[in-house]
């Protein structure tokens, strides 16, 4: 074989090496390019993952001022309610001291009406007697 002949044979070899070698490249490009989609598909969804966390950081935080102005709207109802109470009590109190001082008993009325009733069927018996007694006479 002649010089020419062996150096086409390291030639081809040598071309057959780099075909290699540039497919071997080219598969490593397919792969860092699929990788780096991949990432990208991911930080896409981490980033939409974040803008949800960050919305529900908003929205948290937006309820928990509604739930301290309820809290704080509720405090002041129950404070107004203790009043109303305070004042119901008392007024209770000078209804009872009014009913006990003013007003008399059933026990102490009891005595009372049972004369006035006898003083007054006592009444209408002679008011009645007299009428026939003037009836009768005629």
């Amino acid at each position: 074989m002649s010089i020419q002949d062996q150096q086409i044979v390291i030639l081809s070899k040598t071309i057959d090496k780099l075909e290699a070698t540039v497919s071997n490249l080219s598969n490593i490009a397919n792969s860092i390019t699929y990788e780096m989609q991949s990432n990208n598909f991911k930080i896409t969804r981490n980033t939409d993952n974040i803008l949800d966390l960050n919305a529900s950081f908003k929205e948290v935080a937006i309820l928990s001022k509604e739930l301290e102005r309820a809290a704080t709207a509720n405090e002041t109802k129950l404070a107004v309610v203790i009043d109303d109470i305070r004042s119901i009590e008392e007024a209770l109190k000078e209804l009872k001291t009014t009913l006990s001082t003013t007003y008399v008993n059933v026990d102490q009325f009891s005595p009372i009406q049972k004369i006035v009733y006898a003083i007054t069927g006592l009444l209408l018996t002679g008011i009645i007697g007299s009428m026939l007694n003037l009836v009768i006479r005629k």
